[in-house]
């Protein structure tokens, strides 16, 4: 039997900042989740049974494909994307939960590419209903 992993945030705020002074829904979708994922992989890798692979599975959103996150100059020359997407100006309700959602596959693609995760399965899903 093999450990799963579901971490599955997805919430799409006004732009509330968190106490953490995080623009809410880069907090929950991308920050937080990106950071659970990866203080869970040597939990993951402890749990690894002869024969099998744990997995983590991050709930993403087939919107990521709507974002047009880089249309604006200042998302293109950006050096930090989350203070830059964290800046008041930058936020649109429901272009910041596909650009989440984009940053989500990204960072899962670095996590599994990251030594600690081999031999566990990194992905992420779209659970459409």
């Amino acid at each position: 039997m093999s450990m799963h992993f579901w971490p599955t945030p997805g919430c799409r705020m006004g732009s509330t900042k968190t106490v953490d002074g995080y623009e809410q829904t880069l907090q929950v979708n991308v920050i937080s989740t990106g950071l659970l994922a990866v203080l869970l992989l040597p939990k993951l890798k402890a749990s690894r049974k002869p024969g099998s692979k744990p997995h983590l599975t991050i709930v993403a959103s087939e919107v990521h494909f709507w974002s047009k996150f880089g249309s604006t100059p200042r998302q293109c020359d950006a050096s930090n994307i989350i203070e830059t997407l964290n800046k008041p100006e930058e936020f649109e309700s429901m272009e910041r939960y596909q650009v989440s959602k984009l940053l989500e596959v990204l960072f899962v693609r670095d996590i599994a590419a990251l030594p600690q995760a081999e031999g566990i399965v990194v992905n992420c899903a779209n659970v459409r209903q």
